[in-house]
């Protein structure tokens, strides 16, 4: 997957041929609490926790942002943040995580103690943030 704007057919095709990519889920706290669902092993980060925690992010497999919706624009900017701090292969989730939903691909239950907010251990680095 070379191009930021990545379709859901194409993240599909590559998870087919066995690649590892890390979702990391940037939507919002009203649509991530109001979801009972998340991408495949799926990493809930906060936007505005992306850029202190790039550094703990793989730089060896694809990582796709995605949001909830068809503009994409919260998991644009969480892409945007990890290419600044050196991730080339960060990508967005074309349409979102409701295209990947309306495609019939997989998905999962949240965790039972994930926290939209962050509170809690960070499902990065594992330690406590305030």
């Amino acid at each position: 997957m070379d191009e930021l704007l990545v379709h859901p057919q194409t993240v599909r095709a590559a998870l087919d041929r066995g690649e590892a990519i890390v979702f990391l889920d940037v939507r919002s706290p009203s649509s991530w609490a109001a979801s009972v669902r998340q991408m495949p092993g799926a990493i809930r980060l906060p936007l505005d926790e992306v850029g202190a925690h790039a550094d703990a992010l793989p730089r060896d497999r694809e990582v796709v942002a995605y949001c909830t919706g068809q503009n994409q624009a919260t998991s644009a900017r969480a892409a945007r943040i990890l290419r600044d701090h050196g991730h080339e292969h960060a990508h967005v989730l074309k349409w979102g995580f409701r295209a990947w939903l309306r495609a019939h691909y997989a998905a999962e239950p949240k965790p039972p103690r994930a926290s939209p907010t962050g509170a809690g251990p960070c499902p990065v680095c594992g330690t406590a943030h305030p």
